[in-house]
């Protein structure tokens, strides 16, 4: 608590803007053991006073989505989003990435389970983010949105060819 009321997690934010991907990197981590190990009421509120957190982050997650740092990042989203506004924030920071990248929202959540089909760790967290939205979505009317939006960009697709795995390790992953 004591380091979110430093600023700390302000000043780790402001190492997401580095071009440097090992600066990003170290800093991913750093977030990822702060919220696994103290995702409480106050980190939450903290990240609703500081929602532009959200979008740092998912622009992280598009700029290099097959980065390890990058996919633990979808795993620290979900994690965050546990507040009642969580879904908001991260649905508004995948509208926000993709109206300035001219693309529709959610294309590298997609992306993420086209990519590497043999990388049960990057699908299975993609997975994760995606069910994350669903579960904590406030509406039947928002999750028809969201839905519908996913089925665009292929989502059915990718769970379609996901179904043809044969390999029994990656079954069991």
């Amino acid at each position: 608590l004591e380091f979110l009321r430093q600023g700390g997690l302000n000043s780790l934010v402001k190492l997401l803007i580095c071009q440097k991907w090992q600066i990003v990197a170290v800093t991913l981590e750093t977030l990822r053991f702060l919220f696994d190990s103290c995702v409480t009421k106050e980190t939450i509120e903290f990240m609703k006073q500081n929602s532009h957190i959200y979008s740092k982050m998912w622009e992280k997650i598009a700029d290099n989505n097959k980065n390890v740092a990058a996919r633990n990042l979808k795993h620290d989203l979900a994690h965050l989003g546990q507040g009642s506004e969580g879904f908001t924030y991260i649905v508004k920071a995948a509208n926000n990435f993709a109206r300035q990248k001219n693309k529709s929202p959610f294309t590298e959540l997609i992306a993420s389970l086209k990519k590497e089909k043999w990388d049960v760790d990057l699908v299975a967290v993609a997975l994760q983010l995606i069910n994350f939205l669903l579960v904590k979505c406030p509406s039947d009317k928002k999750m028809a949105t969201l839905l519908a939006r996913l089925e665009n960009i292929g989502l059915y697709d990718e769970l379609r060819a996901l179904s043809t795995i044969k390999d029994h390790k990656l079954l069991l992953a």
